[in-house]
């Protein structure tokens, strides 16, 4: 259940990180301009473009940590795995 867990949270993590960058980019970017009918766009200002980009690198290292976490029951059988084989090819000899 545990690597259930951290497999969604590491695909949510991994899908929502590249959004938030393109926020970050379309804030740095973006120019304040009168549209068509009037209206005037407004951009973030440069503390919201520091707070995207502060949570962008949060979330990027909670989703390698993530992974990472994944990964250990895995080890576990992995480690097993080759101790078996080395036991049996160390039997054959």
């Amino acid at each position: 259940m545990f690597t259930f867990v951290m497999l969604i949270l590491s695909r949510v993590m991994t899908v929502i990180h590249p959004l938030i960058l393109r926020t970050v980019i379309v804030n740095i970017t973006c120019q304040d301009d009168v549209a068509n009918n009037g209206a005037q766009k407004k951009c973030a200002g440069a503390s919201d473009t520091y707070i995207l980009i502060i949570f962008y690198a949060c979330l990027k290292f909670l989703a390698e940590v993530v992974n990472y976490l994944r990964e250990i029951p895995f080890s576990y059988v992995s480690a097993n795995a080759e101790k078996h084989i080395a036991k049996t090819v160390h039997s054959h000899m």
